[in-house]
């Protein structure tokens, strides 16, 4: 899922973002852990599960982010070389 993850972000991930997709990753896990184990008839909370997908979503949010500004800098950057900067 890690791998998944971070090809999602354009592949290109620094070692802290890694452990941030990481623990993404862990929660995702955790989620489906618990949606199994709901779907099985056992009692899960409802916030234990809420918070396994927001976290993660905003780790995964977060990390997008920083892949668009990313792409924004670069896209600016090129422009620039080719005179056309804004």
């Amino acid at each position: 899922m890690v791998e998944e993850l971070i090809a999602d972000l354009g592949g290109d991930v620094g070692p802290i973002d890694r452990i941030l997709v990481e623990q993404a990753a862990w929660l995702l896990v955790q989620g489906e852990d618990h949606q199994r184990a709901r779907n099985s008839g056992r009692p899960v909370s409802d916030e234990d599960m809420t918070r396994c997908a927001n976290g993660a979503a905003r780790i995964l949010l977060r990390l997008r982010g920083k892949k668009d500004r990313r792409d924004e800098a670069s896209d600016l950057a090129k422009l620039w070389r080719e005179g056309n900067a804004p």
